[in-house]
């Protein structure tokens, strides 16, 4: 395998270097740069994400694609972790193969090329301002690399206090232009400058300067005295006010470093929390760079929710031991320490975890543990409901039922006052299985229908069957009994494209060692999406294997077919004809009569659904059906298999479909004055496409409208900044407008 891939990028032109183990990769790495590394996960000695981790440190710029032919238990969180490019599982084409090498490299040299062009701006830049400030020193009779201290202070506070890198740039920025207003101001004028006016003249002169007006900001604020407005200040302004007092006292009084933090805790006009981090950087040295390297390798809010997505996709497919893998990386993410809303949805996914691992006192712990959380901190009625649910799945377990009803009746009454239909179906779901276990038959079935009304199929049959509540739970005579009153059919097939691949035969989840071919897995989703005609040979050998011998393919493609066939129907006699694959003349076809479900489909039904609903006035059900779609996006299409270029177009018109109806929700529970539900839908918008316009300015409207406007502001800021940087584009005019309004 390496030496067959060592030629192929040779031929393809690229200077190629290879290792037969992580160890000697690690060694060739501190001799050399290299612009892409690529690594099998398993090797002797040294795995292959070991040996990237380690060759970090030598190669910061080098890209890296990872190769498996193995369902690894912590691979992909570890992958995750360290950002890999790509994630290629063996066998796979040449030309997918050389796809991904040309893509990674190119992103090498546009980040250099991004890189080099920024240090030599910054190199020139940072020159000038070096020049003024000892200027400057020299004017206002300030000790001598004053300015160089202060910058170097409030970078290591910023550091300490886990300032996000775009932040600790606006505070040093912030820090070297501070005094420049002084070079306007005659002798006299620096000497009576007792309110600061320099500030605001230094304002003005770089508020004009491109890319400097968020530096302004800070500047313009930081000499504000605390007040009940406080609130509105932005972190960086308050790390340089503190900073700078610091640095004053300390040239004036020339005490102890003791007694000049002792004079600003007494002044009371500081955050505690950022006084507390500058005790610890000023009296203990090495603080602010142990703080700084214990965050190298944090988790940051994006990583957080890719990895409890994951630990949640595990929980579903009943892989207890992969959940455990990724929640234990999740408990040594720095995120859970600043988040409590990180710390409430960990504590509610481990729970669910240990409780599907019939460990469930530890589950009914750490979901009393979330429901705490949420009272003490105040995250609101929707968390303190769905740590109830939570809890009543774990007395469920522990036959413990006093209070179960009462709390799931709570939760579905909140649930439904925030429109949170998919939690809704699941307390409704919750309410049969309760009373299915207390004698009130007259209300099972209700509740079900109630459910079934709520949500699609899916949610409720993967509930019974892939995280086996139904089997665990109620007594093996009676499962078929509690089916007959679910009015809900069951399909043979179900077939789930959005998110993990996963297919249920008549009920159960096909196992991973039932599939003998993953090409099988991705033909079916091929064929899903072409059922309306036949798909000619000719074209799936193309597509799946690349042209080149054509009977070669063709074979391939029997043979695959022949699997699949086999998945979906292990009864299927030798020669029989498949209800699901079928063979017209020089092609294949999917069989959209038979009977089957697919999530792909079933989401574009509820979003048109949806679309004439609302469209026709009927409010209420239209956005019953958003949500109802909602629930079905479980992840991008094949996102176990992102390597596939035909799915590339698919994916993304699903992606922003969903993406769409998100931000349609979030303007619905936007009018209805329920912002923190708005702002999660805004949120995970978001964290599909980062640049989405209308839900940045939706996540920034419900910050403000939920009285944090503070953060509203910084949010604008971040945003902005990193469009500029990624996009080369400014802020679109409606969400410049809105910022306007938020900062009069």
């Amino acid at each position: 395998m390496l030496h067959s891939l060592e030629r192929l990028l040779k031929d393809s032109g690229l200077d190629v270097v290879s290792a037969p183990n992580g160890q000697e990769a690690v060694e060739l790495a501190q001799k050399d740069e290299f612009a892409l590394i690529i690594s099998d996960v398993r090797m002797p000695g040294m795995d292959g994400i070991e040996a990237l981790g380690k060759m970090k440190t030598f190669q910061p710029q080098a890209r890296k694609l990872i190769i498996t032919g193995y369902a690894d238990e912590d691979a992909p969180v570890r992958a995750i972790q360290l950002s890999v490019d790509d994630y290629l599982m063996k066998p796979f084409g040449s030309e997918i193969f050389l796809k991904s090498v040309e893509n990674a490299i190119s992103r090498y040299r546009f980040e250099r090329l991004k890189t080099e062009a920024i240090r030599n701006s910054a190199d020139q830049e940072l020159k000038l301002i070096q020049v003024i400030q000892s200027y400057l020193e020299k004017r206002i009779s300030k000790k001598e690399g004053r300015y160089q201290r202060l910058v170097s202070l409030c970078r290591k506070v910023g550091e300490a206090f886990e300032l996000t890198p775009s932040q600790l740039e606006r505070v040093e920025k912030a820090a070297r232009f501070h005094d420049f207003g002084f070079i306007s101001f005659s002798d006299a004028e620096i000497k009576e400058d007792v309110e600061n006016r320099h500030a605001q003249a230094a304002c003005k002169i770089i508020e004009d300067l491109q890319g400097e007006k968020e530096t302004a900001e800070i500047l313009k604020v930081h000499h504000h005295p605390s007040h009940p407005e406080a609130e509105i200040i932005p972190i960086e302004s308050e790390i340089l006010r503190l900073c700078e007092d610091y640095e004053t006292l300390e040239s004036e009084k020339q005490a102890q470093p003791e007694l000049i933090l002792q004079c600003l805790a007494d002044a009371s006009k500081y955050r505690p929390e950022l006084l507390e981090v500058l005790f610890k950087v000023i009296l203990n040295p090495d603080f602010a760079q142990e703080s700084h390297t214990s965050s190298v390798e944090k988790t940051d809010q994006k990583g957080f929710n890719r990895l409890l997505h994951l630990a949640q996709v595990y929980i579903k497919l009943g892989e207890s031991q992969l959940a455990d893998a990724v929640l234990k990386k999740l408990k040594e993410a720095e995120f859970l320490i600043k988040s409590d809303d990180a710390r409430f949805r960990y504590f509610l996914v481990l729970s669910r975890n240990l409780i599907f691992q019939k460990k469930f006192l530890d589950g009914h712990v750490m979901a009393e543990r979330s429901l705490e959380l949420a009272i003490e901190k105040k995250l609101g009625g929707l968390s303190v409901s769905k740590a109830f649910l939570e809890i009543s799945l774990a007395r469920f377990f522990l036959s413990k039922l006093d209070q179960v009803e009462e709390m799931l009746q709570k939760a579905a009454e909140i649930f439904s006052k925030f429109e949170d239909f998919k939690n809704l179906a699941r307390a409704n779901f919750y309410l049969a299985v309760y009373s299915f276990l207390t004698g009130k038959q007259e209300k099972v079935e209700l509740y079900l229908q109630n459910s079934a009304n709520l949500i699609p199929l899916d949610q409720t049959q993967e509930w019974l069957q892939s995280e086996s509540l139904a089997q665990t739970l109620l007594p093996s005579e009676k499962i078929s009994q509690f089916f007959s009153l679910s009015p809900l059919k069951i399909e043979e097939i179900r077939v789930f494209n959005l998110g993990p691949f996963r297919i249920y035969r008549n009920g159960d989840l096909i196992r991973e060692e039932e599939w003998k071919s993953k090409k099988a897995k991705i033909l079916l989703t091929y064929l899903l999406f072409h059922a309306e005609r036949p798909v000619s040979e000719e074209r799936l050998c193309e597509i799946f294997w690349g042209g080149g011998d054509f009977e070669k393919s063709r074979k391939s493609l029997h043979n695959t077919i022949y699997l699949l066939r086999r998945v979906l129907e292990p009864s299927l006699e030798e020669g029989g004809q498949s209800k699901y694959i079928l063979s017209p003349k020089g092609g294949y076809q999917f069989n959209r009569g038979a009977s089957f479900w697919w999530d792909v489909q079933e989401f574009m039904k509820k979003r048109q659904t949806a679309e004439q609903l609302l469209s026709s006035g009927q409010e209420e059900n239209g956005i019953q059906a958003l949500h109802q779609a909602v629930s079905l996006y479980q992840g991008d299409l094949l996102e176990d298999f992102p390597e596939e270029a035909w799915s590339g177009l698919e994916r993304d018109k699903l992606r922003e479909s969903y993406i769409k109806i998100l931000c349609s929700l979030a303007e619905h529970e936007e009018k209805s004055g329920k912002f923190s539900s708005a702002l999660e839908k805004a949120q995970e918008a978001l964290s599909y496409d980062p640049f989405h316009e209308q839900a940045a300015l939706l996540q920034i409207r419900n910050l403000f409208k939920s009285g944090m406007r503070s953060d509203a502001i910084r949010r604008y800021h971040e945003w902005c900044a990193e469009l500029k940087r990624e996009l080369q584009l400014g802020p679109p005019p409606e969400l410049a407008a809105f910022y306007l309004e938020m900062t009069r």
